[in-house]
């Protein structure tokens, strides 16, 4: 009954595009709770469901609680892969402070290539940056730490990067991915209106 409620949200307050926001609501990863927060699906690598991460659409820290119920922290993740085929393997991963920035950065991602990525990409976010799957993780040479540009954000890089060396910090300029992307599309729509506006006084 709050599907609306939550493609609303995503697309205009967060600026993803149905392309992500759609299959999100078909698969069953996202709903919203009766307190109007944001409910994303953690699962296995597998796609066994293992718990919940609640994002509270009032707070301002662009971060998400654990849902207190029903969780198997070891096991679960937010995560989604694109790009390739389905049983193509994982050669990119960017590791996010939280499932909207996850979402964030393959709209990023996907705008950089045209909506042709490279290679299979999975995107994740991590609520405990020494619960990872690390076995998967280490053996993949291209890993973005798009983490928060905070203090949280900063020991997360510093401690999945000590067990990943390989692993990238890409910072935001600004507190989060999405504050950054939400800021550019804004102005990106003003200059559209301006150039539009602009148009209707030539005539």
């Amino acid at each position: 009954s709050k599907r609306r409620v939550l493609q609303y949200y995503l697309t205009h307050t967060r600026a993803l595009t149905n392309f992500l926001v759609q299959p999100l609501q078909r698969q069953g990863w996202a709903y919203i709770d009766q307190q109007e927060n944001v409910v994303f699906i953690k699962r296995s690598l597998n796609g066994e469901k293992s718990g919940a991460l609640v994002w509270d659409t009032a707070r301002l820290d662009n971060r998400c609680t654990e849902y207190p119920e029903n969780s198997d922290r070891q096991k679960g993740w937010f995560h989604f892969k694109l790009g390739g085929e389905a049983d193509d393997k994982i050669e990119r991963v960017y590791l996010c402070s939280s499932p909207i920035d996850a979402l964030t950065m393959a709209e990023i991602d996907r705008n950089g290539h045209l909506g042709q990525l490279p290679a299979r990409t999975m995107y994740m976010a991590v609520d405990e940056p020494d619960n990872l799957p690390f076995e998967l993780l280490r053996n993949i040479g291209r890993i973005g730490l798009a983490f928060n540009n905070d203090d949280p954000g900063n020991e997360a890089a510093q401690v999945v990067k000590s067990m990943l060396p390989q692993a990238k910090r890409i910072a935001p300029k600004g507190l989060s991915w999405n504050e950054v992307f939400v800021r550019e599309r804004q102005q990106q729509q003003e200059m559209l209106e301006q150039k539009q506006r602009g148009r209707g006084f030539s005539r």
